[in-house]
């Protein structure tokens, strides 16, 4: 029998997955957009959301209510377009 195929054989395989080792990648950071955009939509938000509460309460509506719905417009029609990623955490403060 012809050994010598063999080992070509079973040295090339082995060669094969250390070069796949060496070759992949591991451990990858994708990098975002920038925080100018961030901050552009929190100054954004905390401002009109000022101007939706006072008008409510102007109004004679529950500012809560109203900045709930806000909070969903401005995520569905605004924010979700300029960064799909953005996102905001609200808690009612009883």
């Amino acid at each position: 029998m012809n050994k010598r195929g063999q080992i070509f054989i079973t040295i090339a395989i082995i060669v094969i997955i250390f070069v796949y080792i060496g070759l992949k990648k591991y451990n990858t950071m994708k990098i975002d957009k920038g925080q100018e955009e961030y901050t552009y939509l929190k100054e954004n938000y905390n401002t009109e959301l000022t101007y939706v509460k006072n008008k409510c309460i102007a109004n004679g509506k529950d500012p809560d209510v109203c900045a709930q719905k806000f909070t969903d417009v401005f995520l569905e029609l605004y924010a979700k377009k300029i960064d799909p990623n953005f996102g905001i955490i609200t808690m009612p403060i009883s």
